[in-house]
């Protein structure tokens, strides 16, 4: 770590000399000098200084008139104004000014080593507590940041999980994806039942002509390296020209992937990049996407099971019907054989049979069978 700088500011090369010589700084600061106003501008801009002693009557510019130059070019470094006996209004000027502390020329080594340590001490106190502050601050924000993220996910789970019908369920889980990322575009690719290849079952800002063939193999892609580790990815191309190839003629400058996990089995991949915009993605972006990832099977395994739920419905319903048609033929129809057969015909369909019998037991005490089909 460099020392940090401390600025004399001074003409005389006599007190120079005495500071030099007799004035020991603290560890970590070292010395750094100008004879006139120019060098001295040039120093305070250039070099850093943590504090400034300044010789009220330089040659060439008035002390007061040079500190408001510094304050106007950028230089607020705290300024210690050394001024002869005599000019103790124009040492309150500065006081007015903002200068830190004047020192009445002649001074001693002593009086001018407490100056400096006093005005470091201050210095130092200060810097702590601006730093805090912007901490704090910071800490804030990304509270305030984070309460944000967990209302507005709140309030995507709701309306993804009421979703019955699974296109309308991924559609929604991209299109959050893309908005809480502030991402250019996303997507959602699902495995097929080989499961060696991704396709396409959702997508938000995605080129037409991309989404028509977006079929990427599991072996060799970016999306398939998700599914075979089953792990989450970030990736940022390397310098503003390196680009990430998602699939043959879809390049990115950055990217987040996470996978669509359902008993331990990735089932597909949910991702956003940025095509255009240099902004990287981070753990905040990971962990938004993962969430609604873990949403998005939650809200598929609910549409499945509502699905089959209303098949097996509609089946039931099928055969009441079926059974009722049969009870109500059964009380007006006297021709035995005619009835087995329409008896048959009746559950072949809900049952998904080809061929059935029904047995009758006959007044000696035998069954007779009727079939029908081919079995």
């Amino acid at each position: 770590m460099s020392p940090a700088n401390v600025l004399v500011i001074e003409d005389n090369q006599e007190y120079v000399e005495f500071l030099r010589r007799h004035v020991t700084l603290p560890p970590g600061y070292q010395w750094i000098w100008a004879a006139d106003t120019r060098s001295g501008l040039l120093q305070a801009l250039e070099g850093d200084p943590t504090l400034v002693l300044l010789d009220l009557s330089l040659p060439d510019v008035e002390g007061l008139d040079f500190l408001r130059t510094l304050r106007e070019r950028g230089c607020y470094a705290p300024v210690i104004l050394l001024t002869p006996r005599g000019e103790e209004p124009m040492a309150l000027r500065g006081l007015r000014l903002g200068v830190r502390d004047v020192l009445l020329k002649p001074f001693t080594a002593e009086e001018m080593a407490k100056a400096i340590y006093a005005a470091l001490q201050e210095e130092r106190l200060a810097s702590a507590q601006d730093d805090l502050v912007r901490r704090l601050a910071a800490a804030n924000a990304e509270l305030e940041r984070a309460l944000g993220d967990l209302q507005m996910l709140q309030e995507i789970s709701k309306e993804i999980t009421s979703l019955l019908d699974p296109e309308a369920v991924l559609a929604r889980v991209v299109e959050a994806a893309v908005r809480v990322a502030d991402a250019e575009e996303g997507y959602l690719l699902m495995c097929n039942e080989e499961g060696d290849e991704l396709y396409l079952r959702a997508a938000q800002n995605l080129r037409k002509e991309t989404a028509a063939s977006f079929r990427v193999p599991v072996e060799d892609s970016v999306a398939g390296q998700v599914v075979r580790k089953g792990e989450p990815l970030i990736l940022t191309g390397n310098g503003e020209d390196s680009l990430i190839e998602i699939k043959p003629g879809l390049l990115v400058r950055s990217l987040v992937a996470v996978p669509l996990k359902a008993r331990g089995r990735t089932m597909g991949v949910l991702a956003i990049d940025n095509l255009v915009s240099a902004r990287t993605f981070g753990e905040r972006e990971l962990n938004l996407l993962q969430t609604l990832a873990d949403y998005a099977v939650i809200a598929i395994t609910n549409a499945r099971l509502y699905a089959e739920a209303s098949l097996s419905l509609d089946r039931q319903v099928s055969e009441m019907a079926a059974l009722h048609r049969i009870s109500h033929e059964l009380s007006h129809q006297a021709d035995v054989e005619a009835l087995s057969r329409r008896i048959l015909q009746q559950v072949f369909r809900p049952l998904r049979a080809e061929a059935g019998a029904v047995g009758w037991l006959t007044a000696e005490g035998y069954l007779s069978w009727v079939v029908e089909g081919e079995p």
